[in-house]
């Protein structure tokens, strides 16, 4: 076919082995684009003709991508480029007072083992290892002979995760301990089951066996799940269980909560992710309040809004984007800032007026209506749930009324919506003074003007 035509650059480590594909999945800190890589070992032998220093290495290679080969014989030769890189780990007997020579790799078609991110490799000291691509590092070292002349060897993978290969003329088969894992979960309100899939690494030729059971995180046994232990028995061949635990994730107390299963007693086995965990998300985010100028009663000046959620939330970056606050009776729209701060419950959003119908920094008088926008605030248990009905995604929106006191009216020094004779006691006690409640101005001093803006209200409402 056509692909079979196509020319890279010469593997400068095609030397003594026949290359091995190596899926780009194995090596997640590739970031090229090839849709697969190359496996291949570079002898570079101490004290041939070449200049060789002894460093003889396998490694992964780019077959999109190149660089000059290294070696003093090459004479620029461009090369694919290594991706990983690893060097013998035994030092080459043969040459003592040379730091940099090591001990030969000696095998010729590489298995290339997925399930486990690894390749397996023969060395000439004797040893199989296998290369864990992810963090290229040799694990699991297996000594299959004294490492003296071991002649080159093959290897390959069974269906039981045993690696096979010939030194010496002698069939060795490693084998590999049994491993369990256990995923983790995440459950959303309404759910009310946990579910959890126990694995093995590898299908096994004999039983073996292992037990679970549920242990409290910040989500309690008997009010947020039920307690929950069991045992399986894998049957040859059987790769997975699966198992449920009851949970109740809307009794969780704020966003989310957790609890873990953890695997004990392994029979023939070892655990490899020994513990899952379950989070429970929770009901979304609620508004728990909005208080007008920090809980002062009157509405004389109107200078802020603090709107608190009931839990810690995530707010746009520009956090007023996520409040709209309009006059009742025109829909005219006042422009916000806003200061946010977490407590140890919940998200305060403190509101401040920088733009609109504002009489020298205060609101103007009149009802306000405020939404705040479902899609800006969100938490992992979802976006905001505006109207309390258990389910996120819907506004929340606040008519303006005297009896939740999203108004103002300058003199209003009670706060009960009207301009009456005891709103008009207060100001003649602050008349002469610098009271900012009654300051309507702005001019730090309660004086005639600021009378006749009162007067003009009195015995009115908002």
């Amino acid at each position: 076919s056509a692909d079979l035509q196509t020319q890279y650059s010469p593997g400068g480590f095609g030397w003594d082995n026949t290359p091995t594909i190596v899926p780009v999945s194995m090596v997640p800190q590739y970031t090229g684009t090839s849709s697969y890589l190359i496996f291949s070992k570079y002898n570079n032998y101490y004290g041939t003709s070449g200049g060789g220093d002894g460093s003889n290495m396998i490694c992964v290679l780019d077959p999109n991508d190149t660089e000059v080969e290294f070696h003093a014989s090459s004479n620029g030769q461009l090369v694919m480029k290594r991706v990983l890189i690893m060097l013998s780990p035994t030092p080459d007997w043969q040459y003592p007072g040379v730091p940099t020579a090591v001990r030969e790799w000696c095998l010729n078609t590489a298995a290339i083992d997925p399930a486990t991110n690894t390749i397996i490799v023969n060395n000439s000291d004797g040893y199989l290892y296998r290369w864990h691509l992810p963090t290229n590092s040799l694990i699991n070292p297996a000594q299959i002979t004294d490492g003296l002349l071991q002649p080159y060897t093959m290897t390959i993978i069974t269906m039981d995760g045993s690696s096979l290969g010939i030194a010496d003329g002698i069939l060795f088969s490693v084998g590999r301990t049994p491993g369990f894992s256990i995923t983790d979960t995440t459950v959303a309100t309404p759910s009310t089951t946990a579910s959890f899939t126990v694995t093995l690494d590898y299908p096994r030729t004999t039983p073996i066996t292992v037990q679970y059971a549920t242990a409290n995180g910040s989500a309690i046994a008997g009010t947020n799940y039920t307690a929950t232990s069991g045992n399986f028995t894998f049957t040859p061949g059987q790769m997975s269980k699966n198992f449920t635990v009851p949970v109740n994730p809307a009794s969780v107390t704020g966003a989310s909560g957790n609890f873990f299963v953890n695997l004990t007693s392994p029979t023939n086995a070892i655990l490899v992710d020994g513990q899952g965990q379950a989070t429970l998300l929770g009901r979304p985010p609620r508004v728990q309040s909005v208080v007008v100028n920090g809980g002062d009663a009157q509405r004389s000046r109107v200078t802020s809004l603090a709107v608190t959620f009931d839990q810690v939330v995530t707010l746009p970056g520009t956090p007023a984007t996520a409040f709209q606050l309009v006059r009742h009776s025109d829909g005219v729209p006042i422009m916000l800032s806003a200061v946010v701060s977490n407590t140890g419950s919940g998200t305060v959003a403190t509101l401040s007026f920088i733009g609109g119908p504002l009489d020298f920094g205060s609101l103007s008088d009149g009802l306000y209506d405020l939404t705040v926008l479902a899609g800006q605030v969100s938490n992992i248990a979802g976006q905001l749930d505006g109207n309390a009905n258990g389910t996120g995604g819907d506004d929340y929106v606040l008519i303006g009324s005297p009896a939740n006191g999203l108004f103002r009216i300058f003199g209003d020094a009670d706060g009960d919506g009207t301009i009456a004779t005891g709103d008009f006691i207060q100001f003649r006690l602050a008349f002469g003074g610098n009271n900012p409640i009654f300051d309507f101005d702005g001019d730090g001093s309660v004086a005639a003007s600021d009378f006749i803006q009162f007067r003009l209200r009195f015995g009115g409402s908002v």
